[in-house]
């Protein structure tokens, strides 16, 4: 949860990597630390991109460029970081409200070229289209309506492809 005192670059997601499951198939003791350490360094590498984003160190369009590369692979290391970033930025949807203008900013353009680039999976794509559905029906002149205005702007040649818009 962003703590609105600090920078966006300071967030601290939970791990929402995969689990084993233990009932029965024989998982050793080796295959679990595995697991657990391939979780580990899924969520650090997403937070680092985040973390890159948030801290101005990479461009919106750099990391929407990582995530298409990413989101290629399909399995693997580099799809399980993609997977991760989504999860951990959507997650954080609930809170956009409370972000500082700046933040709110680099927020709507990632978000936006992400849904332009169809990089957002169904269930985060349904939020980040709920998001931006609320932020438009904020009131004018609100930093959420302006959210909403800039993450439009970013998708404006594939608006057609979201109806609910």
């Amino acid at each position: 949860r962003l703590d609105t005192n600090h920078s966006m670059a300071s967030i601290h997601s939970p791990i929402n990597g995969t689990q084993a499951d233990l009932s029965g198939d024989g998982a050793s003791a080796t295959s679990m630390t595995r697991i657990r350490d391939e979780d580990a360094e899924t969520e650090a590498a997403s937070d680092c991109l985040l973390r890159g984003l948030y801290s101005e160190q990479m461009s919106v369009s750099d990391l929407v460029d990582i995530m298409r590369k990413y989101a290629l692979n399909q399995r693997g290391r580099e799809f399980r970081i993609y997977l991760h970033t989504v999860r951990n930025f959507m997650a954080e949807s609930e809170f956009f409200e409370e972000f500082p203008e700046p933040e709110l900013d680099i927020t709507a353009d990632f978000m936006g070229q992400m849904m332009l680039y169809g990089l957002l999976p169904d269930g985060p794509l349904h939020g980040a289209l709920h998001s931006l559905v609320s932020a438009l029906r904020a009131p004018e002149g609100s930093k959420m309506f302006r959210f909403g205005r800039r993450a439009l702007a970013q998708l404006e040649k594939r608006v057609h492809s979201y109806p609910q818009i």
